[in-house]
Order: structure tokens, then C-alpha cells, then sequence
């Protein structure tokens, strides 16, 4: 199977337009841990998917029974989502977790004609670019699911409105407010709770393996998720995994505003820091468009 991948640029034009013409969508990003959770348990084994419990749950006491109810339900937000964050070749030869994303969603049948592929990475790029701002500036709403109350964030730089913030509880090395157990309570509740206040109401999504479900869930009911990965730990100064200093929020502020020429020169960057194995962008192909700024 062709997985042809959208760059960053094009990812942010995909979503300003669905942003702008307040069509429900979701972006959601697979790693090795959610390989193994959307393979249980046809492709991967229990003890496969405890190490992915311990480090979202610290706990892996999960009857089986919903251990195969919570992978059905990331396999379905699989297959709902128009953009599917996927893992490079070179991430295959790091965990097999990575290859199970592709081997789930090849025996699954995840992925239909109007699914859109990008890397995994995206919300780095999207980051280092300061794409987030274009995405963001300005909205009426932004719905906030993580770890982390980030709305002072969006309020003061990126003048966002009005935001909501549903908080879950952060992996263990990083704890948070919310310490009631993600799964099942706060799951539960956001079931229930988790409201979209109008079509097209866009919301950041930070909260592991079930964020990807709580990507369908808002899409389901009206709304724009994009899946933030580890950002609301990185805009409170919580390094957890975007340790680099342009995924903090003070490079939006130190840089009110960004090139297109430039934001490609960052792109680049960002992959040669991390020595991704990822296409870098040719400014030609963007010529028509250097001097937009965000």
C-alpha cells in the first residue's frame, strides 16, 4: 500500500480550510504505542500492550475484555480520521510498534480513498514553523484535551476567545493537577461530558493512546481535533519530550511574526536536529508563496 505524506505546509492549508469552512475533521498521529494498543489482540500480544498501559496508565490491570474494546475504538478513530499521522521507515527499526501501525491497518482495512497521510512528527513541524499560530490566531473557540491548562497560552498570544479545558491525568514522570486515573474515570466522564459547542469548533488534543479517541469522539459530534501530541506539556515549560527551544511557546513570542521563507527554513532545521528521514522542502515549490507571513 502507497502511503504518499502531506508536508507540513500542506497539512496547515488542509486544516485553515476545514477551520475556515467549519467542516469536522480529525488529525490523529500513530506511534509504537498505539501500534500495539490497535493490534491487540490479532497482531500484538498482551505483554506487548502492557508496556504501552504503564507508561500512559501507570497500571496494566485492564481485564482483557476492555483492553479489546478500547482497541476497537482506536482502530475506529483510525478510520474515521481524514489525517492519519503515520511512522517513517526509520522508526521500523527502532520498535516493532511502529511496523504494527502499518500491519493493523493493512489487516483492518483502516484507511479509505479520502484519507490523507503525513508524518507522525507533524505537530513538531507544525510547531517549529510556528504554524499553530496560523491555525489558532484569533479563533471565537478552542477546545483543550491534555495534561495541562494551556489556556492563558491561547488567550494571550494567540487571542483566542473563549477556551474550555478538560483535564486528564499527566504519564507518571510528569503529573500533573488531575490525578484521578485516566482510564477509567476521567475516560468515562469525558464520554459524557465532552461537549462541542458549535460545528467547526476547533480543539488540541494532548492525552496518549485515548486522545486519538477523543479525536473521533469530537469529530463525531461536530468538531475540528488535531492531535497536539506532547505540546501542552511544552507550552508549560514541562520538558517531557519536546526538549528543543522551538517547541516552546516563548519562540512564538520572541517572533511575533513569521515568512513563509523562513518557516521553511525552520522546517528543514527541525529535521536536520532530529535527523529525520523525512523530505526536506524545496523553496521552489513554494516561490508563489514566500512572502505570506503568519
Amino acid at each position: 500500500m502507497e502511503y504518499n505524506k502531506l508536508d507540513g505546509f500542506e497539512v496547515a492549508d488542509l486544516l485553515t480550510q476545514r477551520i475556515q469552512d467549519k467542516t469536522p475533521c480529525s488529525l490523529i498521529r500513530l506511534g509504537d504505542g498505539e501500534g500495539e494498543l490497535m493490534g491487540f489482540p490479532t497482531i500484538t500480544s498482551r505483554k506487548q500492550v502492557n508496556r504501552s498501559l504503564t507508561v500512559w496508565f501507570d497500571d496494566i490491570s485492564m481485564p482483557d475484555t476492555e483492553l479489546e474494546t478500547l482497541a476497537a475504538q482506536l482502530r475506529q478513530a483510525v478510520s474515521h480520521a481524514d489525517i492519519l499521522g503515520i511512522p517513517r521507515e526509520n522508526q521500523k527499526l527502532i520498535h516493532k510498534g511502529y511496523q504494527q501501525v502499518f500491519d493493523t491497518i493493512e489487516h483492518y482495512n483502516l484507511v479509505h480513498n479520502n484519507t490523507t497521510f503525513t508524518d507522525s512528527a507533524i505537530h513538531r513541524y507544525l510547531t517549529f514553523c510556528q504554524l499553530y499560530r496560523r491555525l489558532f490566531k484569533n479563533l471565537d473557540f478552542v477546545g483543550l484535551v491534555g495534561a495541562r491548562n494551556i489556556s492563558d497560552v491561547l488567550k494571550r498570544h494567540f487571542q483566542v476567545k473563549e477556551t474550555k479545558s478538560y483535564i486528564v491525568r499527566a504519564e507518571r514522570a510528569f503529573l500533573g493537577e488531575e490525578r484521578r486515573p485516566h482510564y477509567p474515570d476521567r475516560f468515562k466522564q469525558l464520554h459524557d461530558t465532552l461537549d462541542v459547542p458549535y460545528r467547526g469548533a476547533v480543539f488540541m488534543v494532548g492525552a496518549g493512546g485515548l486522545g486519538k479517541i477523543y479525536c473521533d469522539w469530537i469529530k463525531q459530534r461536530g468538531g475540528i481535533a488535531i492531535d497536539v501530541g506532547a505540546l501542552f506539556d511544552s507550552w508549560s515549560g514541562i520538558r517531557s519530550r519536546l526538549v528543543h527551544p522551538c517547541h516552546h511557546i516563548e519562540r512564538y513570542i520572541e517572533t511575533p511574526e513569521i515568512s513563509m521563507a523562513d518557516a521553511i527554513d525552520r522546517y528543514n532545521a527541525c529535521c536536520d536536529i532530529w535527523d529525520l528521514d523525512t523530505p526536506r522542502i524545496d523553496k521552489a515549490l513554494y516561490r508563489h508563496r514566500l512572502n505570506e507571513s503568519w
